[in-house]
């Protein structure tokens, strides 16, 4: 819902009200044409929006189930809607309440773990790695809050941060990664502490839609790292135009 005003090339909506994902944005628009390149701007707060849906449709799995509420700006400009997108810029600061990572049952994970360290059975077999892929897709890692980052320059978003809170007696997790809106490339890390000083790394790579993903277990035994496929999306969605 919003108020449309058009006035000699430049178009304002000074309060935008959107319901998305389950949530609600509330923002303002300016846009200018005319002879000009044209240009936007785009100011927005929004609240207990969850990215479960969308996810579940591209990746066939929710990944991450969770409210999020923050801030968002976006600036772009030029002739075309590619480059528009090349040259977005803007930032996103946003915070996540109590909600589960929906692909690793970390409690089941963190407990064979900590038998197999104890016992030293993972230095005896060499099998921490597939114990920690027994345990992808088998169950939820609940966690308590987080918080997050995303700096936009150029349709790239640069060295974007987000920061896991679990609940002892787990470690925190913590995501990095860098996005090419354009080409839809990405590169990834996120690491999960099982143990407080001990994580399990994921490195994913490749188009955002059905990246290569890699697990690393070597802080738990050295051993070589596994690739995964990509599980395919229950429903495929098309970008929008």
């Amino acid at each position: 819902a919003s108020r449309l005003r058009l006035i000699d090339g430049v178009l304002e909506a000074p309060q935008v009200d959107i319901s998305l994902l389950d949530g609600d944005v509330t923002g303002s628009l300016q846009a200018k044409g005319g002879q000009l390149t044209p240009l936007f701007n785009f100011e927005a707060s929004f609240n207990d929006v969850s990215p479960a849906s969308p996810m579940l449709s591209y990746f066939g799995n929710r990944v991450l189930d969770a409210k999020m509420s923050g801030t968002l700006t976006l600036r772009g400009r030029g002739a075309s809607a590619a480059a528009m997108m090349s040259s977005l810029d803007g930032d996103m600061q946003f915070e996540i309440g109590r909600g589960v990572l929906a692909f690793i049952d970390m409690p089941s994970l963190a407990d064979e773990l900590a038998d197999k360290l104890a016992d030293e059975s993972i230095a005896e077999d060499d099998d921490a790695l597939s114990t920690v892929t027994k345990h992808v897709g088998a169950g939820d890692a609940d966690f308590e809050r987080g918080i997050g980052l995303v700096q936009m320059r150029a349709g790239r978003a640069d060295d974007a941060a987000a920061e896991f809170v679990f609940a002892r007696p787990y470690g925190d997790a913590r995501l990095a990664f860098d996005v090419d809106l354009v080409s839809r490339q990405m590169a990834a890390q996120f690491a999960l502490y099982p143990q407080l000083d001990r994580p399990v790394l994921w490195q994913l790579s490749g188009d955002i839609l059905a990246p290569k993903i890699s697990i690393d277990a070597s802080a738990y035994q050295a051993s070589p790292s596994v690739t995964i496929e990509p599980p395919e999306a229950e429903a495929q969605v098309a970008p929008a135009q």
